[in-house]
């Protein structure tokens, strides 16, 4: 195994979104008001919104009630700012995992 720094994110919201891109552009996921997708994600934090990470749902499509998860939004812990990001790579190249830093 080996690690590799790859570069860095930008954070202006003092928190980090996981998931697959294609959830959210073009998607009603992706079209939400920065006010609509907060308070989204507090409504589904277990302790009413002081939580650390949230799950994102989204809706399967425009016409059905069913959700599907979309990805994780977690706080730094530290605010803004520029974080690091590291892979981890197998014998073969192959991506493991990836860490972001916020330290």
């Amino acid at each position: 195994m080996t690690r590799k720094l790859i570069g860095t994110v930008g954070i202006d919201a003092g928190m980090l979104y996981l998931g697959d891109p294609c959830y959210v552009i073009d998607k009603p996921l992706g079209r939400k008001t920065w006010d609509d997708f907060m308070r989204d994600l507090y409504a589904t934090s277990a302790d009413g919104g002081e939580a650390q990470w949230w799950h994102v749902n989204a809706t399967i499509s425009e016409t059905s009630p069913r959700t599907f998860p979309a990805g994780m939004v977690v706080t730094t812990g530290y605010g803004d700012g520029e974080y690091p990001v590291e892979v981890t790579l197998d014998k073969n190249g192959r991506i493991t995992s990836v860490t972001v830093r916020f330290t």
